[in-house]
């Protein structure tokens, strides 16, 4: 979201909204990056620079090869994420790093070298 007033507004706002809800809210602020769902968009020497942003609490626990889903499934996996970050983020750099993550996660996960 982006917050036309001050800084000071913004948390008075959000201490207001946990108080008024019986849900628990979580916020993060920013002048140069918003996270939205599973993307983070920063701007950066003036251009949009995006990424996947992945939770800490995510451990990266893909499907399980030798589990009882259909092949087709199995397979699937690496190609669709591995497809989806090619989309989504910007930097190279990044887009390497996260392909070495997703490999290192699906090979823990007993998948073939061939698929991942």
């Amino acid at each position: 979201m982006i917050w036309p007033d001050s800084e000071q507004n913004l948390r008075t706002f959000l201490h207001n909204l946990q108080t008024f809800s019986p849900l628990n809210f979580t916020w993060q602020t920013s002048p140069d990056q918003i996270v939205f769902l599973d993307v983070e968009v920063k701007l950066q020497e003036g251009h949009f620079q995006t990424n996947i942003h992945i939770k800490p609490t995510n451990k990266q626990q893909y499907l399980h090869y030798s589990s009882c889903h259909p092949n087709n499934t199995k397979r699937s996996l690496p190609y669709s994420l591995a497809t989806r970050a090619k989309r989504i983020i910007s930097s190279p750099d990044d887009l390497h790093n996260y392909n070495q993550q997703l490999t290192t996660a699906f090979k823990k996960r007993g998948y073939p070298p061939n698929l991942v």
